[in-house]
């Protein structure tokens, strides 16, 4: 009876966690760090205040010829690293048109003191640039960041032309050289016309998905669904709708096993568009995990981890599947991986208690899905 309480629990909590919220070396290397834009998508519009309590928009990076955005938090050893890498940029292009914005994710609902403590070390990095604090973490579920730190490199007009997360060691370099040649101070060809990838939705399509999103990350799934479903027939190129669509398929299949299938089929049109799109093959991937198909879904995670060690839901599915072959030290180790680079996400959370209800560890279980029930603010 006790398992079969916090299998319950997980439905509720997973339901409501998906409803609440350069050159060629560069594009090699670049991966996935949001769930919800991509390459030749608009930064969104957002609002935030800095830490002298300011007001600062992200309108204001679209008149630039070049931006960064970055999500960071002071327990992430890697941000910290990246913030002074940045800082490093920001004084070497002093001069040109570039504008960074670094956004502070720690937590949900920071207090001055704790505003304060990113303050200092921000100050102890000598960072000089704008740093935001998303004190409801409202701006990082409109991105989806997937892990932290995550990155966008972005155009005149606020369109992003590269993302990156985790910060890998070759990522400075690259981003860098990106900057470099949107603001026109270096000539490298490869690098130019990997400034323009990225697709371009179509307008309509674009507008039905992004208000899909907000209806969404509010809980209203079925018109969610309309909405996506228009954004598809708008334009069936557009990946974003088809992934989201097979997520909230997914998380329907936790009461109503038809809709499995439903999102398996999500998630292979998405990937006959986009092959090897991180989001399709960790969708795809957890279909495969709950039909069984678990050697077929481990080749889907190892692709995208190869591609995107910090993707953090290709991480999860990892270790569920390792907790299905009873390997313990392994599971853990994954699910701790993604759990450091993501702990304010609740979908990521309750995921991690998925994983340990499969190795029959009903202690960890709860306590994640505890976890993930307080940052959905149960």
């Amino acid at each position: 009876m006790k398992k079969r309480r916090v299998k319950v629990d997980f439905c509720s909590l997973v339901f409501h966690a998906v409803m609440v919220f350069a050159s060629a070396m560069l594009i090699s290397t670049a991966a996935a760090a949001f769930k919800n834009l991509g390459e030749g998508m608009e930064v969104p519009s957002f609002t935030l205040k800095d830490l002298g309590g300011q007001d600062v928009s992200s309108d204001g990076i679209k008149g630039k010829k070049a931006a960064v955005i970055v999500f960071f938090a002071t327990w992430s050893e890697r941000s910290l690293v990246q913030l002074k890498d940045l800082e490093e940029v920001r004084s070497a292009l002093q001069e040109q048109d570039l504008e960074i914005i670094a956004i502070n994710v720690d937590h949900e609902g920071m207090d001055a003191g704790e505003i304060e403590t990113v303050r200092a070390k921000v100050a102890e990095l000598g960072v000089t640039y704008s740093v935001l604090v998303d004190t409801d973490l409202g701006v990082f579920r409109r991105f989806g960041v997937v892990a932290v730190p995550s990155s966008a490199v972005v155009k005149s007009g606020g369109i992003i032309v590269a993302t990156v997360n985790g910060y890998p060691s070759l990522a400075r370099g690259e981003i860098k050289e990106r900057i470099e040649v949107l603001l026109g101070v270096k000539e490298d060809a490869s690098a130019s016309t990997a400034s323009e990838t990225g697709y371009r939705p179509e307008r309509s399509s674009l507008l039905n998905y992004n208000l899909a999103r907000r209806l969404y990350d509010s809980g209203m799934h079925s018109k969610a669904e309309r909405k996506l479903q228009i954004a598809i027939k708008s334009d069936d190129k557009f990946v974003k709708p088809k992934v989201l669509l097979g997520d909230i398929y997914l998380a329907k299949a936790a009461k109503k096993k038809a809709y499995l299938l439903k999102a398996k089929e999500m998630f292979e049109t998405a990937l006959e568009v986009s092959p090897g799109d991180e989001a399709a093959s960790t969708g795809l991937a957890r279909v495969l995990v709950r039909e069984g198909a678990v050697d077929d879904a481990e080749k889907l995670a190892d692709s995208v981890l190869e591609k995107n060690p910090a993707y953090t839901t290709a991480l999860i599915v990892k270790g569920l599947i390792l907790a299905k072959r009873g390997n313990e030290k392994e599971t853990d180790r994954y699910v701790m991986e993604a759990v450091g680079l993501a702990r304010m996400d609740p979908e990521v959370l309750a995921l991690a208690g998925t994983v340990y209800e499969e190795s029959g560890n009903l202690n960890k279980a709860a306590l994640f899905y505890r976890k993930a029930g307080e940052k959905l603010g149960y």
